[in-house]
């Protein structure tokens, strides 16, 4: 075994070193030496994992050297982005339509691509397991389907730089929106019930405690410190009427520790940041005043959703958790139907919200006074936003939320109330929604309605795979992938870089890949740093690294006589403000006595490592922490400095 592991590391040198001057193109284009060095890192990754998926269909070594001499001969031949969207029909082909043999798979996925050239060499490492799939059944189908997504998934979050997708983003981004304008919404009956349901969950909510703060992403002004960005802010009439006081007077004090200036904006700007190879997303920097309030509203609507007693059961705006386990209780009875929505974010439209949160007076004010009118996309132009609000505003995601689970209510009591069956639990996590099976074709004939179009080739009801907030599921069994999302760095690694290898490192633990997670351990521990890396029980804590029996012997340790144990310091990372000002230090003493006098009543989100206030502009760096030596700990690891041993 030692010796087919030095054959293989031998093996993969020799493919990353031909990588290196291979001629690759994107889109019939050479790609740059910067995309070069991610495309050659990601390939000597997935080859490590390769591997491991070879050694796991009990192939022979012959067998294993020849299949990975074929697929690196097809993957160094063929254009990158025809290689990730072959990969990704094989997915769709292999999930949606189920074939039955191989045959069937040959023709549905010729079908998919529209072309009959069909690129085998890409995916001969998991040939056996595909043949053996089609004629499997429960258990040992899912195992063998973990293993073939595991292969065909992994690239598919790869990030490759300046590939010309910004137009394209742009003029979807601008068909988006002319669907919107084009949204019919004439079902007053539907559109009153859903109002009815919005105005009975929040007949008792209040804003009287409301908390602003500014939030950690960049502002439409640009990355500023906190200081400047209370020196920078200026508000309008609508944000003075709904911050005036009981004596109808409008009082900066209350929110602002300076006097803010005149004359709004209302007008985001539009930026569009790498998603995957194939596709960029968009991300919406909010003005400095309008960002300050929306974090007010989200808060106190985290607090008021997390105390309902029946919104809270349904809608967890911190917790993916019950979507999961209801998708994988779909897998195995059938009786939840999972729905994905295309381009959720940017399909509530304003004229839906305006017209079913008008039953909520107080709320609908705030959302009216903190909502952008304009964004100022990336060529420079200017456009009338026919959404809510984009990705960015801090109330895109509690509002979709609420909305959508008001859809869901409405569509489901219907149902219900027609055959007259009981209602079951349903839970929503922004666009993804997990829903009763018998109420699912309601359910979507309702969001077609309100202008929402559901993603039906990752929306599931009928067989055993079910799909929710990043966890797939088959016949009950967890055959979710692990991609790879390692970010690009120059020279020595970056802290970020540094983490991203510890948490692919505990997900290969988890996905039984103990070659890729041995590859990923050393390369962790080849970067020139001082201290090493800190070995834990837990394999969901990053940047460390899960063992079952955690010695950290390779640390240097010390004994505190205070907490009588011995102690080993190790390599973390932290963030940190890019700059200070000396006016920082007074204004976050004013937030300070703010946030004091105005504590929401709930332990679920006054917590600031759930929802961390904001660094203003932060790096990250590589740093030093203590922990006990020995002992099984429980508390987040942020805050060992202060743990006694367990």
């Amino acid at each position: 075994m030692k010796n087919e592991r030095s054959a293989l590391v031998s093996r993969v040198d020799g493919f990353v070193s031909m990588a290196r001057n291979q001629p690759f193109f994107i889109g019939g284009v050479g790609i740059s030496q910067t995309n070069r060095v991610i495309f050659t890192r990601m390939v000597e990754a997935w080859l490590h994992l390769i591997e491991d998926l070879m050694v796991r269909q009990c192939l022979s070594y012959q067998s294993r050297v020849d299949r990975m001499n074929n697929f690196i001969g097809q993957l160094f031949s063929e254009d990158i982005l025809d290689t990730l969207a072959f990969l990704d029909s094989c997915v769709v082909v292999l999930i949606n339509y189920e074939p039955s043999s191989f045959d069937t798979f040959k023709q549905y996925l010729a079908r998919e691509l529209s072309s009959d050239d069909l690129k085998w060499g890409l995916i001969s490492p998991v040939l056996v397991a595909l043949h053996e799939h089609f004629s499997a059944q429960g258990e040992e189908r899912a195992h063998l389907l973990s293993t073939i997504l595991q292969f065909l998934r992994f690239p598919k979050k790869l990030v490759l730089l300046d590939i010309g997708l910004e137009d394209q983003a742009i003029q979807e981004y601008l068909e988006t929106e002319g669907e919107l304008g084009a949204v019919v919404l004439n079902d007053d009956e539907m559109l009153d019930g859903i109002s009815a349901i919005i105005k009975d969950w929040f007949g008792s909510f209040s804003l009287d405690d409301l908390r602003p703060k500014h939030g950690s992403g960049s502002v439409a002004e640009g990355p500023l410190t906190l200081a400047e960005k209370f020196n920078r802010m200026k508000i309008d009439d609508t944000i003075k009427i709904v911050l005036r006081n009981p004596s109808f007077e409008f009082s900066y004090q209350d929110y602002f520790p300076d006097p803010p200036g005149e004359g709004l904006d209302r007008c985001s700007r539009t930026i569009f940041v790498p998603k995957t190879a194939l596709k960029l997303r968009t991300i919406s920097m909010e003005p400095i005043a309008l960002q300050y309030l929306q974090q007010g509203v989200m808060y106190a609507l985290y607090s008021f959703i997390a105390q309902h007693p029946y919104m809270g059961v349904r809608i967890r705006l911190d917790d993916q958790s019950q979507n999961q386990v209801l998708a994988m209780e779909g897998s195995i009875y059938q009786n939840y139907g999972t729905i994905d929505l295309s381009h959720a974010s940017d399909s509530v439209s304003w004229c839906l919200v305006r017209r079913v949160f008008k039953s909520v007076p107080l709320l609908y004010k705030w959302l009216l006074a903190t909502r952008s009118r304009e964004t100022c996309l990336p060529d420079g132009s200017r456009l009338q936003l026919r959404k809510f609000a984009p990705m960015g505003s801090a109330l895109c995601f509690p509002i979709e939320c609420i909305l959508f689970a008001a859809i869901v209510e409405y569509a489901s009591r219907k149902v219900c109330r027609q055959s007259k069956q009981p209602m079951a639990l349903y839970s929503v996590y922004g666009d993804d929604l997990v829903v009763q099976s018998t109420c699912y074709d309601e359910i979507i004939k309702t969001l077609v309605a309100c202008g929402f179009s559901v993603n039906t080739s990752k929306s599931y009801n009928t067989g055993f795979y079910r799909e929710s907030c990043g966890k797939e599921y088959y016949a009950g069994i967890d055959i979710s992938a692990l991609y790879y999302r390692v970010p690009y760095y120059s020279g020595r690694p970056s802290p970020s870089a540094y983490g991203s290898w510890c948490s692919s490192a505990n997900n290969a633990y988890v996905h039984r890949l103990p070659l890729y997670r041995l590859y990923l351990i050393h390369k962790i521990q080849s970067v020139p740093l001082k201290y090493g890396p800190w070995f834990g029980p837990s394999p969901n804590l990053s940047p460390y690294l899960y063992s079952s029996q955690p010695t950290n012997f390779h640390l240097k340790f010390r004994w505190n006589k205070n907490y009588q144990r011995y102690e080993a310091r190790f390599t973390s990372v932290i963030s940190r403000p890019r700059s200070t000002l000396p006016d920082d230090d007074r204004i976050s003493y004013f937030i300070k006595l703010v946030e004091m006098s105005k504590r929401y009543k709930t332990s679920r989100h006054s917590d600031d490592r759930v929802l961390p206030y904001a660094l203003h502009g932060c790096i990250e760096l590589f740093s030093s922490s203590i922990l006990p030596m020995h002992g099984f700990v429980e508390k987040n690891l942020l805050d060992a400095t202060d743990w006694w041993d367990t």
